[in-house]
C-alpha cells in the first residue's frame, strides 16, 4: 500500500509543478477520478476491523474455544457461475469458507478469492450472531466445562523439555551429592 500511496503523491506533485505550482490541476485530478473511486470504494464498513477478527474476539469473550474458520477442503465441490463460466467451462472454481462454532456451521462464505471468501463467511457468522443472540447459549459450553477440564496433553516439547530439567535436576543432585562427600573427606583429612 506504501508504494500506491507513493505514486499517486507523485503523480499529483507532478501536475502541481506542471501547473506552475497551481492546486487547480490537482483539485482537478481529486475531483474528476479520485473522489469518484472513494466515494464508489470507501465506506464505513470498509474502514471497519476485519470481520474475521471481530467475531474472533467476540467468540472469545463468550469464552468459547472450540470454534474454527474452515476452508472447505472436498476438491469435488466445484460451483461456477456468472463471470467465471465461459461456454459450459469452468474458468474459476469459487472456494467456501465455513465458521463452525462446536461442530455446528454458523455460516459459509464463498468466492473464487479464498480471502474473500473468509471475510463473508465472518461477515455473515456476526450478522447470524446478531439475528440470534441465544446462539452461543444454547451451543457453546466452554465456560462451565473450564473448571472441569482435564489436564491438556502435553506436546512433544513440553515432554522434552521436562525430561531434560528432569536430568539436569539429577546431574546437579549427583554434583552437589559428589561436592559434599569430597568435602567431608577432605575436613576428615584436615582432622587427621
Amino acid at each position: 500500500m506504501q508504494a500506491l500511496s507513493d505514486v499517486l503523491e507523485s503523480i499529483i506533485g507532478a501536475i502541481y509543478i506542471s501547473d506552475n505550482f497551481s492546486p487547480v490541476g490537482a483539485e482537478s485530478l481529486f475531483d474528476n477520478i479520485l473522489k469518484p473511486f472513494y466515494d464508489t470504494h470507501i465506506t464505513l464498513q470498509t474502514l471497519s476491523h476485519h470481520p474475521t477478527k471481530i467475531l474472533f474476539e467476540l467468540l472469545q469473550a463468550q469464552g468459547c474455544q472450540h470454534f474454527e474458520l474452515a476452508k472447505d477442503k472436498d476438491d469435488s465441490i466445484t460451483r461456477c457461475h456468472g463471470e467465471h463460466a465461459w461456454n459450459g467451462i469452468c474458468r474459476a472454481s469459487l472456494i467456501l469458507h465455513t465458521v463452525v462454532v462446536h461442530d455446528v456451521i454458523l455460516s459459509s462464505g464463498e468466492d473464487v478469492i479464498a480471502a474473500t471468501a473468509a471475510r463473508r463467511a465472518s461477515f455473515f457468522a456476526l450478522d447470524a450472531l446478531e439475528g440470534d443472540p441465544e446462539f452461543m447459549t444454547r451451543t457453546c459450553d466452554c465456560r462451565t466445562h473450564q473448571t472441569h477440564n482435564k489436564p491438556r496433553k502435553k506436546t512433544e516439547f513440553e515432554k522434552a523439555l521436562e525430561k531434560a530439567l528432569a536430568k539436569q535436576n539429577e546431574d546437579d543432585t549427583a554434583k552437589d551429592d559428589l561436592e559434599s562427600t569430597l568435602g567431608e573427606m577432605l575436613q576428615g583429612s584436615t582432622e587427621s
